[in-house]
């Protein structure tokens, strides 16, 4: 099985996102397979009050800056608990997929 990663994007947030992986899927068009399963993720547990189960792919997708607009702080909350569970995983901050 593979390794998941649990981390929370609020509402707001998401409303923030989802409009842009349209955007994201032209900057990889090779991860849109990914990027749909992600919009699906962010669809059916954003804003809640549970974390989004998120591949490694998936997480580093999220984690590209320009999804997240003016939402600096919910961005960088993202990172903490995203770079926290790689340490978890016992991985080195992998970075972005852009």
């Amino acid at each position: 099985m593979s390794e998941m990663y649990l981390v929370s994007v609020p509402f707001d947030a998401t409303t923030e996102i989802f409009p842009k992986l349209e955007w994201l899927r032209e900057q990889v068009p090779d991860k849109a397979d990914e990027i749909r399963r992600l919009a699906v993720l962010l669809s059916e547990f954003g804003g809640r009050e549970q974390p989004l189960p998120l591949s490694l792919t998936q997480a580093q997708l999220l984690a590209a800056p320009g999804l997240w607009g003016i939402r600096r702080h919910d961005y960088e909350n993202f990172l903490a608990q995203w770079k926290a569970q790689l340490i978890d995983h016992g991985r080195v901050d992998i970075g972005v997929v852009l």
